[in-house]
């Protein structure tokens, strides 16, 4: 098999649970038919036969889903908001809503590879391909 060194996952853990994850993966649903999903929500349970993880796909299937966009990096508010960098910019995802949307009007449309929630200022920091670090108020 040959592996594809083009895609990456962007992985954020659960301050409260280690066991509970949220992961990205930024290949197109086109090359991974038979597991289809860019963001994934994750969680660990130990059995008799060890751990095991069970994903969730968050990507949605309706009009407002998230479409075939390849997800490089994800984080989690306090308020249980997933913001998820694509290669078109930051979309978001409120706690319980099956709807994505962009996260914020004045955010470049353009790759963010990585994004850095510091909650104690309520900021997050999304890191673009060529444009800069941004940084957006959230709760």
């Amino acid at each position: 098999a040959v592996a594809n060194l083009f895609t990456s996952f962007g992985f954020f853990v659960d301050p409260a649970d280690a066991n509970h994850a949220w992961v990205t993966y930024s290949g197109f649903n086109a090359k991974t038919p038979d597991t289809p999903g860019h963001v994934f929500e994750v969680r660990v349970t130990m059995g008799a036969g060890g751990p095991t993880a069970t994903f969730t796909s968050l990507d949605g299937h309706t009009i407002n889903g998230f479409g075939d966009l390849p997800a490089s990096s994800i984080m989690v508010s306090r308020a249980g908001t997933l913001y998820v960098g694509t290669d078109f910019g930051v979309v978001q995802k409120q706690k319980n809503s099956p709807v994505w949307h962009l996260a914020a009007a004045g955010l470049p449309n353009v790759t963010v590879t990585d994004l850095v929630y510091v909650p104690e200022r309520g900021v997050l920091y999304a890191a673009t391909h060529g444009q800069g670090v941004w940084q957006l108020k959230v709760q």
